[in-house]
């Protein structure tokens, strides 16, 4: 009776193992990636037809704002995000205290000075509005690309959080600070606006009417492929960054913007 206990008891643990292993199996196949709408969920579904040659399965969640992205990675929801750059992830990082880490980077997309009222950025009148996304690591990165501009000079390039980090304000701009995603819908009210490129995008704002951009050379912001720090060693990430930073899915970004190539630009 003792022998056949066992064994039944062996039998039942063995049939449980194989649910689990082959559970994990089809989970390891079938992932969940957070992406922006625009041109980041564009470029996933690239990215998909090619990791499917490997038999790796993308699911593509797109989220409409910069915070939920880490917030469902970080519960396990999703498998991936790839919508955010070091310093973002960083900031995040710290205040959210999340187990996550970027794996690769994929692109840079140059933040940009856009206007509809004026030409060049030298005509910006005297007491001008821009507006500008509100968060912090957006926020300083708009600042030193205004910086770039001539628009204004900073005390410090570190550690910037507000507009008392300005030194020099010769034009005596006023800043209007509002959700990136937002920023878009604030170009009629304002005499330029600084864009994160996806929401340009998204709103189909004419790259004819930046007025000064970041340089792509030695871009901090590149964006990443972020994980979970205890799935980044996984065959399915190895999966996802080379089905990414293929030679089809490099041409398809090219293709995306032929008329405006700083648009998007490639990291490999």
């Amino acid at each position: 009776m003792r022998v056949l206990w066992f064994t039944l008891i062996l039998i039942i643990a063995v049939g449980i193992t194989k649910i689990i292993t082959d559970n994990a199996g089809v989970r390891d196949n079938h992932i969940k990636i957070g992406v922006n709408p625009g041109e980041g969920a564009d470029i996933m579904k690239k990215v998909r037809e090619i990791a499917a040659r490997s038999d790796l399965d993308i699911e593509i969640i797109e989220f409409s704002d910069f915070m939920t992205p880490n917030i469902a990675l970080d519960h396990g929801d999703i498998d991936a995000n790839i919508f955010q750059h070091q310093p973002y992830l960083s900031n995040q990082i710290e205040a959210g205290n999340y187990k996550i880490e970027a794996v690769a980077t994929t692109i840079v997309t140059p933040m940009k000075v856009y206007s509809n009222k004026i030409k060049n950025i030298t005509d910006l009148p005297d007491g001008a509005l821009i507006s500008m996304p509100s968060d912090t690591t957006n926020f300083e990165r708009a600042l030193l690309l205004l910086e770039k501009c001539n628009i204004i000079q900073l005390k410090k390039k570190n550690a910037i959080k507000s507009v008392y980090d300005i030194e020099s304000n010769p034009k005596n701009i006023k800043f209007v600070e509002v959700d990136a995603a937002q920023v878009p819908r604030t170009l009629q009210d304002v005499h330029a606006a600084v864009i994160n490129t996806n929401y340009a995008v998204l709103a189909k704002i004419s790259p004819d009417i930046a007025l000064c951009s970041e340089s792509a050379i030695n871009n901090r912001y590149a964006n990443l492929i972020v994980v979970q720090s205890k799935n980044k060693d996984k065959k399915w990430v190895k999966t996802l960054v080379e089905s990414y930073r293929n030679a089809e899915v490099k041409q398809y970004i090219q293709n995306l913007f032929p008329k405006d190539s700083s648009f998007i630009i490639p990291t490999w």
